[in-house]
């Protein structure tokens, strides 16, 4: 089984909690956070959105201790995030450590698969992408990591969970899981 490049693991942790740092500063500052999301620009000049991507499991306790204690202030502090003047998008990218061929054979085992192909379903399906992103954390901030707490936050959010159950069951459940696969061992520390 492929382990993870740890180096691409910590610029993505180092990169996040740059952010987090400035999160905390600019919860208080709207203006500073305008200033500084359009400084780098020539005016009139549109710039793209940055993403931050992360690679993660849905079982994994590393995982769940990002997005609670990371993730979420970010979103909560709207640095990052579907609002307008957010400084980046978010996206899941749910394979983490399920090797390196197109069948995943997950870390934490078959549960953790389904889960993965869930919750990529879920990101999918999102009516919006603060849906899904407001979904995973719920779904991280649950005990324990499990179908029915995923079930829980869906229902509490206006994600689709019947499309969310028809992706995962079919061919674009096993598409996005393939994509998943691939985008993760593409990685390039």
């Amino acid at each position: 089984m492929q382990r993870p490049r740890p180096l691409a693991l910590a610029a993505l942790l180092v990169a996040a909690g740059a952010l987090a740092g400035l999160a905390t500063s600019l919860a208080t500052s709207a203006p500073a956070a305008a200033a500084l999301a359009t400084a780098a620009a020539p005016l009139g000049a549109a710039t793209p959105t940055p993403e931050l991507t992360l690679f993660g499991e849905a079982l994994c306790p590393d995982t769940a201790s990002w997005v609670t204690k990371t993730l979420a202030p970010l979103l909560d502090a709207g640095v990052v995030g579907a609002a307008p003047g957010a400084l980046a998008t978010f996206r899941f990218v749910g394979w983490g450590n399920a090797g390196a061929g197109p069948t995943p054979a997950c870390q934490h085992g078959a549960p953790e698969c389904a889960l993965n192909r869930r919750l990529n379903c879920a990101q999918a399906v999102a009516p919006a992408p603060g849906a899904f992103a407001a979904a995973l954390v719920c779904f991280f901030s649950a005990r324990p990591l499990s179908d029915a707490g995923l079930d829980a936050c869906l229902l509490a959010s206006p994600i689709p969970a019947p499309a969310v159950a028809a992706c995962a069951a079919g061919a674009d459940g096993r598409a996005l899981e393939v994509a998943a696969g691939a985008e993760t061992a593409a990685l390039a520390p």
